[in-house]
């Protein structure tokens, strides 16, 4: 026994089957590019400056907070910006927090480093804090 289909589903299917085949694939591809889109405005926001910059790669040994809040002062100083108010270790996590008095200030001490960082030898990664959600 063969099941019915509702009218609807069955007039989409035949309009689908007549349109043209370069439509269709225009279609499909406009699909698969949608996902494309959003990993691109993601990027774009994750660019977007923030006043919290996150330092990632860091090694089990070998850097303190001490010695990472020196190297930050440093750089803010060559590159002419407000000093970060605090830096600290994430815990269980390879990663430490710069955090700035302002979103400026961030990304001027983010263009003067560029996205890596060396301290005590270790390059590490810079890249702005998106707050969650």
């Amino acid at each position: 026994r063969r099941e019915e289909r509702p009218a609807a589903e069955r007039r989409e299917e035949r309009r689908r089957e007549e349109r043209p085949k370069e439509e269709r694939r225009r279609e499909e591809r406009s699909r698969e590019e949608r996902p494309r889109e959003d990993r691109r405005e993601e990027r774009s926001r994750a660019e977007q400056p923030t006043a919290t910059i996150q330092v990632s790669g860091l090694p089990e040994n070998g850097v303190t907070e001490e010695r990472m809040e020196a190297m930050a002062w440093d750089h803010a100083v060559a590159a002419g910006c407000s000093m970060p108010n605090s830096v600290h270790f994430e815990q269980n996590s390879s990663s430490a927090l710069l955090e700035f008095p302002h979103k400026d200030a961030a990304k001027m001490f983010k263009e003067h480093a560029g996205s890596k960082l060396e301290v005590d030898g270790f390059m590490l990664t810079l890249r702005y804090l998106r707050a969650p959600g």
